[in-house]
């Protein structure tokens, strides 16, 4: 059985959000300098290696001299708490009575901890190393987002779209959004179906719609939880269209696949709607949803999901919502073959409030890039997840790594349109490298810390076309 991979469900609220707040507005700053060659081809890439497997304690930076200097410092320590029983009075364990305050979610896994006993640093790494529910100790740093003001359109919602703000959304609108010609990419939503008639969607949808995999004598039409056609608006909502929001892949062609309804399905449904999406010449698959048992893969759904990226499609997956550590502890399919194959991308979420893993995301090195999928997952507030559509010409708030991997699938839409229309060729494992490459590293517990960066796109797309954007 499969499930649509949304955490819950908000209304809709006419509150504005707060906090958004501009940055360098220079695309050609070197904060977005490009870190990718001309037309060069993705290779393989090599097995990601702990930091931590070797030496636990890494305080190079701080300059403490590891033999003589004494710690009483505030470190970073991160315990796995989830998978592991402290041992009385161990590291660890003092970690934790000290956080005992709060409820520890499984995402929460570094705590900052101040060192209280007179200890050098090479007592502490006996300590750390001794206590195998440690991974690892640093010193504290700070990360911050690079936030744009968002572009200047006619959407009337525009003001509740935080995630589009917290990546930098306006270079992307500026520099590939305004430069589409025509619609000539098309990304396949295999969900619980679209609001075909939406005035926010349907300009942006293939001539009839998509296809019904549950009954084909019937239109995909979405089911009353509006899941397929929360995932479609993000993508590709039409944007300057005096109403609405504002998806993030512009001109683009949106064919929903419907293969769920208001309850799980069985997986061959899905299967057959990747097939489908195959033989329609798709450039793009986004895959929110997860097999419903968290330790049981289905490779059906894998072996499609190949053979898809084997046709030249790229395929965008929501990593799951468990809060566990993909491929360790929890083995979803499809996400799980995202690190599997060059061009096919897991995606697990952030906040965009705070920039901070979604409590709800799966995560680890299994997982490739993280992409905003709420606002503040670790409130309980009214307003948390993304603002997008949902039946009866309305819109609502839904939070999930079904919301982050919709923002990457129209990143990836953006850079196949442009690349298109440049006539510059490309690989799913080409696309899957610039969007990869597109990023900010935070310490967010997703491979290398990745989070979408927008500008990052901008100016890797046009380096990797052979385009000078910046002289």
């Amino acid at each position: 059985m499969i499930v649509a991979e949304s955490c819950s469900k908000m209304e809709s609220s006419d509150g504005s959000l707060s906090g958004l707040y501009s940055s360098d507005t220079n695309v050609c700053s070197e904060l977005y300098k490009p870190t990718i060659q001309l037309n060069s081809k993705s290779q393989n890439t090599s097995s990601y290696t702990n930091p931590f497997e070797q030496q636990k304690v890494h305080l190079s930076t701080t300059g403490l001299n590891k033999t003589t200097s004494t710690l009483q410092n505030q470190l970073v320590i991160v315990v796995l708490h989830t998978q592991c029983q402290p041992q009385p009075d161990s590291l660890s364990d003092r970690i934790l009575k000290a956080h005992l305050d709060g409820e520890l979610l499984p995402s929460q896994q570094a705590f900052s901890y101040t060192i209280t006993e007179d200890w050098s640093v090479s007592d502490l790494e006996d300590e750390a190393q001794s206590d195998p529910c440690v991974v690892g100790v640093t010193p504290p740093d700070k990360v911050t987002t690079t936030r744009l003001a968002l572009p200047a359109t006619t959407d009337t919602h525009l003001e509740k779209l935080d995630h589009l703000s917290f990546t930098n959304y306006t270079h992307a609108y500026e520099y590939l959004v305004k430069k589409q010609t025509s619609a000539n990419s098309i990304v396949a939503v295999i969900d619980t179906g679209v609001e075909c008639s939406h005035p926010d969607l349907a300009g942006n949808l293939v001539s009839n719609c998509g296809f019904n995999l549950l009954n084909s004598s019937q239109q995909p039409i979405d089911v009353s939880s509006g899941h397929g056609s929360h995932v479609a608006g993000l993508i590709g909502a039409v944007g300057n269209n005096n109403a609405g929001t504002l998806g993030v892949s512009g001109t683009i062609r949106i064919q929903a696949l419907k293969v769920l309804s208001d309850s799980a399905t069985d997986a061959v449904y899905t299967y057959n709607g990747i097939q489908y999406a195959i033989t329609q010449n798709v450039d793009v698959i986004n895959l929110s949803l997860t097999g419903t048992n968290a330790q049981q893969r289905i490779l059906t759904l894998e072996q499609a999901v190949a053979d898809a990226v084997a046709a030249g499609i790229v395929v965008v997956m929501a990593a799951g919502n468990h809060a566990l550590n993909l491929g360790t502890d929890a083995f979803v399919s499809p996400a799980m073959v995202g690190a599997l194959i060059n061009g096919a991308i897991t995606v697990g979420s952030l906040d965009s409030q705070s920039g901070r893993l979604s409590t709800f995301s799966n995560f680890g090195n299994q997982v490739e890039i993280a992409a905003p999928g709420a606002i503040n997952s670790y409130s309980s507030g009214t307003v948390t997840g993304l603002y997008s559509l949902a039946p009866g010409r309305t819109y609502q708030r839904l939070m999930g790594t079904s919301q982050a991997a919709p923002i990457v699938s129209g990143a990836v839409a953006l850079v196949i349109q442009f690349l298109k229309q440049k006539r510059v060729p490309y690989s799913p494992a080409d696309i899957e490298r610039i969007i990869t490459n597109s990023t900010d590293s935070a310490p967010i517990l997703v491979n290398g810390g990745r989070s979408l960066n927008f500008s990052k796109l901008v100016r890797n797309t046009y380096e990797y076309a052979g385009i000078d954007l910046c002289p």
